[in-house]
């Protein structure tokens, strides 16, 4: 315990643990420090000395949540935005191994493999692909978050997986890897078996 004369809000503090000053206000772990003015309760706007300010429980939260919005709104547009140049790189990838490879395609197709039978192995491709790239970036973003958490005003910011982050993530990893296999698994089902087979002599 102790009394202080500094003139803030600082002045005549008790010292408690943090576990009975949290159970007093029955608020679990969020509260570290409340004032108990003289004159009567603080309602939210009144001015504390050395320049505070009372507000409603969780205003601070929400104040910067809508601070760093902008950011988070930039940082979705980011990975909208490489979701869909993946989906069309992984197009232009898998296509370019589907016509290097066209010829054992079309002697699959001889032996008895139906067209929809080889596209779902085109689209199978994309998607293993894909849940690769997803697995490595769940890795990089732990390791990213471990190594370098964000704190700033007083408040850290740490990476929290969730259920729904994990579903989220899943169908667009889902979305990428059949966005990237429609184009060559319908080039490949189309096209006649005398052009996968055919010979080209320069």
């Amino acid at each position: 315990m102790g009394v202080f004369e500094t003139g803030t809000v600082s002045d005549f503090e008790a010292w408690v643990s943090l576990r009975d000053a949290q159970d007093l206000l029955g608020w679990d772990d969020a509260v570290s420090i409340f004032v108990v003015p003289a004159g009567g309760s603080v309602k939210p706007g009144d001015e504390l000395p050395g320049g505070l300010s009372a507000v409603e429980r969780g205003a601070s939260g929400r104040n910067l949540t809508r601070e760093w919005r902008p950011l988070f709104d930039l940082l979705g547009s980011i990975a909208g935005s490489l979701g869909i140049w993946s989906a069309l790189a992984l197009s232009a990838t898998l296509g370019r191994l589907t016509w290097l490879r066209r010829r054992d395609l079309g002697v699959m197709r001889v032996v008895g493999y139906e067209p929809a039978a080889l596209a779902i192995h085109v689209c199978a491709q994309g998607l293993a692909v894909a849940a690769l790239a997803t697995l490595l970036a769940f890795a990089g973003a732990s390791a990213i978050g471990a190594a370098s958490p964000l704190q700033t005003s007083g408040v850290q910011v740490r990476m929290v997986i969730e259920a729904r982050t994990v579903a989220f993530v899943l169908a667009c990893a889902l979305g990428i890897g059949l966005a990237g296999s429609v184009v060559p698994a319908v080039w490949l089902a189309r096209m006649p078996l005398s052009g996968l087979v055919r010979a080209e002599w320069a």
